[in-house]
């Protein structure tokens, strides 16, 4: 599929950085698909070329209702045959009296990047309302002042700027999330730390070792040597503590560790303190561990260093809602290391 051409940005698609303040008043047109089918006998493709062709042309595409998500995509497809084929251009109906246009091929790569920017809107505005009705003046001013696309979020966080959106509502996080305010805390540590803030994945895998493989832990496939590297480094006091955030499920009768049949549905905060032989445990809802929790690190730890560790209560605030286990978990582990 051809490139776009340089006069489509600017006038049709955003040109440079856009902060998310500017993406929400950006021009976009109607989604609601081709305005009437194509005239009875009309191929679809053609090997003329198009009249939309420089920066005044160009901005026709504004006013033309474009086709849905699942049509551009679908268009996309058969695009790429067509061009294959010698074709040069595809007819496009502009209004529901029959009246049809010829479009370049790379119209269809516009509207995949028009849906991008209409998708971004839309989170975004739901993102900026949700924080203008909680008067958050400053999250909303470090939002609205964000690039909406491009280096938003750093790359060793994952995600993108879209998915900083979910934590202004009352959706619940991912690991994703957990995973991203777990690097902002690593970063904000000194540089000659012993405390490594692990990713939510770490327990997830120690899980299934213990569950599955609890028996040839002492075997070295790659997963396990990083196991093994860990579990050294806290023998050798390379890390005095490690600290995870941990999914579980509730259940009336206390939490238990997700499975392929029960997903975690809960954000709990664990801290392996060394020094002390101290497991702190922080659970928004307040309760104890789950017991396979508990058995998990001990058995890992027990292989290390020898000994059992004391289960003691960290600090955390009680949640009053069903979705905000994710940050105040992650803010008890911040809390920890950071103070006030």
């Amino acid at each position: 599929m051809a490139a776009l051409p340089e006069y489509v940005y600017g006038t049709v698609l955003p040109k440079g950085k856009l902060s998310v303040r500017d993406l929400l008043t950006y021009p976009t047109p109607p989604t609601r698909g081709p305005p009437a089918p194509l005239p009875p006998g009309t191929e679809l493709f053609s090997r003329e070329s198009s009249l939309i062709n420089d920066m005044k042309t160009v901005r026709v595409l504004l006013s033309l209702p474009i086709p849905t998500t699942v049509q551009v995509n679908h268009l996309h497809e058969q695009a790429l045959k067509a061009v294959e084929e010698g074709f040069l251009t595809f007819w496009y109906p502009v209004n529901t009296t029959g009246d049809i246009m010829r479009l370049p091929f790379w119209v269809i790569t516009c509207w995949q990047a028009m849906h991008d920017i209409i998708i971004a809107k839309q989170l975004f505005t739901t993102a900026t309302n949700w924080l203008g009705s909680r008067v958050e003046v400053r999250a909303f001013s470090c939002l609205s002042n964000a690039l909406w696309k491009g280096p938003g979020v750093p790359a060793k966080m994952g995600g993108g700027i879209n998915s900083l959106v979910d934590y202004c509502s009352e959706k619940w996080l991912s690991s994703l999330h957990m995973d991203q305010m777990a690097v902002i805390l690593e970063d904000r540590l000194s540089e000659d730390t012993t405390v490594s803030i692990m990713c939510v994945s770490f327990f997830e895998k120690l899980t299934q070792l213990h569950r599955h493989s609890k028996a040839e832990y002492t075997s070295t496939p790659p997963i396990k040597q990083f196991y093994h590297k860990i579990g050294d480094d806290l023998y050798n006091q390379v890390y005095t503590e490690i600290a995870m955030s941990i999914s579980v499920v509730v259940k009336t009768n206390g939490p238990i560790l997700p499975s392929t049949d029960c997903l975690g549905n809960h954000w709990v905060t664990l801290i392996v303190d060394v020094e002390n032989s101290t497991l702190l445990y922080a659970d928004p809802l307040g309760v104890a561990p789950p017991v396979e929790l508990v058995q998990i690190m001990q058995w890992w730890l027990g292989y290390y260093l020898g000994e059992d560790f004391l289960v003691k209560t960290l600090p955390c605030t009680i949640q009053i809602d069903s979705f905000s286990c994710s940050v105040l978990s992650a803010n008890a582990m911040a809390h920890h290391y950071l103070g006030d």
